[in-house]
């Protein structure tokens, strides 16, 4: 399974996403290879302090792409996945980036979007709105939603240890969403 993981601008938290999945997956016994196509070298850096990747051939690829839809890699990553998803925040500017993106995915691999909303603060009014910003993309949401944690702030340079109970199982929660998800198409 290839997944491209987008975003149009910075700060949704796309790297970080990108890695919480990665120590997810290897967490629930499945390897995964992640390679980080983002100049920003985000994850690359946290994989070295994480001690890097040993996966087996045929594992589960994830793609960290530059936050730009413009960018050579991103659109590879996009054309060979069999899941992209666009991370976003619940900030309208966000949601509005996060529709755009989720039609530069469907001109180049329809049905293959999906949303994942990142850093959602219940409680907030932002997080009272999630499913009603949600209905601005036209695309359908994981069904999983990161919180806003501090300690995956922390995961990318201490891994899955830094995470406490509650960010280990909506981690984990990511991961199985993804999983379930299989092949989107058909290649």
């Amino acid at each position: 399974m290839k997944i491209a993981l987008l975003a149009k601008k910075g700060g949704v938290g796309k790297s970080t996403v990108s890695l919480l999945l990665w120590m997810a997956l290897r967490q629930a016994g499945r390897d995964a290879v992640l390679l980080d196509w983002d100049a920003q070298g985000t994850s690359t850096k946290a994989l070295e302090l994480l001690g890097g990747q040993n996966a087996k051939q045929g594992s589960p690829t994830l793609y960290d792409t530059p936050p730009n839809l413009e960018h050579a890699a991103t659109g590879t990553a996009v054309r060979s996945a069999d899941l992209c998803l666009i991370v976003t925040t619940p900030s309208l500017a966000d949601i509005w980036e996060a529709a755009d993106a989720v039609q530069f995915v469907e001109s180049r691999n329809p049905g293959s979007a999906r949303v994942v909303f990142n850093k959602v603060r219940k409680g907030t009014v932002l997080g009272k709105l999630l499913d009603e910003s949600a209905r601005l993309i036209p695309a359908p949401a994981l069904g999983v939603n990161l919180s806003e944690r501090e300690c995956y702030k922390h995961a990318i340079a201490q891994g899955w240890k830094s995470l406490d109970g509650s960010a280990r199982e909506e981690a984990l929660e990511l991961a199985l969403a993804v999983l379930s998800l299989g092949s989107l198409k058909q290649k």
